[in-house]
């Protein structure tokens, strides 16, 4: 934007001022010359009149109009390129959260949860980076990522069981660590329903570690 705006604005500055130079036209009108035999011409000689012929003036509707239709083009640029970096932003989070080409070619070698096991890795990284914002944040993050890909292993959610339930059971159900299992669930549970603040990046570490240990289990089970 910052780069279209000002050359958009220059050419609504030439607009303008041709449109000022065309209503300082000046004008010059020659009366035409009478010749005949020895009488004096009854026309005054010829002059050169300085005053400005008649132009059709603009009104302020004119004026109006005309910065409307600037003003219109300069927000359907800014428009287009808002648009183009929103799309670009997007493929940009796509590729970051898209499983990578290896992660896809393990999907059939771990069977039914592969989906865990893709999700874990995922979590696993990003909570080794640090990414996605405070500490708790990160960490409940990693479990809805569980949360969904248990969704996707097979497995039926009993209607009695409530989705952090579900997640504890799919996965105690593949012989996973149990106290990594344990470590998980608690530290998402005050990462979600503790005061704002009390998860700190140690935290969001130690559940790395546990979901880390609970998907080289998953992967053992294959």
């Amino acid at each position: 934007m910052s780069r279209v705006a000002p050359r958009m604005l220059a050419l609504a500055a030439l607009l303008l001022l041709a449109v000022v130079a065309a209503r300082g036209a000046v004008s010059y009108t020659l009366n035409p010359l009478r010749l005949g035999g020895n009488t004096r011409p009854t026309t005054p000689p010829p002059t050169l009149s300085t005053n400005p012929a008649p132009q059709q003036q603009g009104g302020p509707v004119t004026y109006l109009i005309l910065l409307l239709g600037v003003i219109g083009l300069l927000l359907s640029v800014a428009a287009v390129v808002s648009l183009v970096t929103l799309i670009r932003h997007r493929q940009r989070v796509r590729a970051i959260v898209a499983p990578q080409g290896h992660d896809q070619d393990g999907e059939g070698a771990f069977g039914p949860v592969a989906p865990l096991v893709l999700a874990g890795r995922q979590a696993v990284i990003r909570l080794r980076r640090r990414e996605g914002g405070p500490p708790s944040d990160r960490v409940i993050a990693a479990w809805l990522s569980l949360e969904q890909a248990a969704t996707e292993t097979g497995t039926e959610r009993q209607p009695h069981e409530t989705p952090t339930e579900f997640v504890g059971s799919v996965l105690a159900g593949h012989d996973v660590d149990p106290a990594a299992l344990e470590d998980l669930r608690r530290l998402y549970g005050r990462a979600r329903f503790g005061r704002e603040g009390v998860m700190t990046d140690a935290d969001a570490d130690a559940a790395g570690d546990a979901l880390d240990r609970i998907i080289a289990d998953l992967e053992a089970t294959r």
